[in-house]
């Protein structure tokens, strides 16, 4: 059965999910821009740590690289048995955050193994967990893009922090009840991402919301969807054959109650997130 339980992270959690200013954040975000960035080569592997927040944006960055045969991965404070034994000499290891033993225990297998290892210095930002989160995603796509990422090109980031402040003006939030039952919001790849960070806003605001996966949805829990629960759809316009787009049909005949939830079309999938999920910041209000 759903159930009011998230994906988050504890670390995320206890950062202060409050709303957010759109044009603050597109200032910040213009700042991630103009901020000197370390090279990295173009890495066997890449890998990005990073707990809470900064775990967010290391695998939202992870779907820039995706169709490109090169290996990104993100791994968070549950990962030590991932990191053993498989980072190599020829890797970068970008650490993400402040201190912590999993990004120290990182550093030390990472530097053991004779591979690069990049400490991302977090911006003087506000402490809240979506402007870390998305100020730490614009440095590392800019990273990415180094490393051999094709899902944006530098043009592409540069247009992020106009569309967050665009958000200012128009926000477009659809009018949601508080459900009977529960809340999910889900998306597919990237969106994916975007879903799971959103659901900590929404649990902090005492609504019992989950982030789910598209295709994890779809591949099971769709039946469990009644009409006491209220289903936030991401993204699914982008592609009509998608887990997303099909949700919305399956779930409106369930008698579940759907929003719909698109970033901006003209975006890569990748960058619409940005703007999508200040949106998402500003509904959980």
């Amino acid at each position: 059965m759903l159930r009011p339980c998230g994906l988050g992270s504890p670390t995320a959690e206890r950062l202060r999910t409050v709303p957010v200013d759109p044009l603050d954040l597109a200032a910040a975000l213009a700042d991630a821009l103009d901020t000197p960035l370390p090279s990295i080569g173009l890495p066997a592997h890449l890998w990005l740590l990073g707990v809470g927040s900064h775990h967010d944006a290391a695998e939202l960055v992870t779907h820039l690289f995706a169709g490109t045969g090169r290996s990104c991965r993100a791994i968070g404070a549950d990962g030590h048995a991932q990191l053993s034994g498989l980072i190599g000499p020829a890797d970068t290891v970008v650490l993400i955050g402040p201190d912590d033993e999993f990004l120290e225990f990182g550093q030390r297998v990472a530097a053991g193994a004779g591979a690069l290892v990049v400490d991302l210095p977090e911006m003087e930002v506000e402490d809240d967990s979506t402007t870390r989160h998305l100020t730490a995603a614009l440095q590392l796509a800019r990273i990415a893009l180094a490393g051999g990422a094709h899902g944006a090109t530098a043009a592409d980031l540069a247009r992020i922090p106009g569309a967050v402040a665009a958000v200012a003006v128009d926000p477009q939030l659809p009018d949601i009840q508080p459900p009977k039952r529960a809340l999910l919001v889900t998306g597919g790849g990237p969106a994916a991402v975007t879903a799971r960070h959103a659901a900590v806003g929404f649990r902090a605001a005492g609504l019992p919301a989950e982030g789910v996966d598209a295709a994890d949805l779809l591949g099971g829990l769709v039946t469990d969807l009644g009409a006491e629960d209220t289903l936030i759809l991401l993204d699914p316009t982008r592609d009509v054959e998608s887990p997303a787009a099909s949700l919305s049909r399956l779930a409106g005949a369930l008698g579940t109650t759907v929003h719909k939830m698109d970033g901006p079309l003209d975006l890569p999938p990748v960058c619409a997130q940005f703007p999508l999920t200040v949106r998402l910041n500003l509904l959980a209000r």
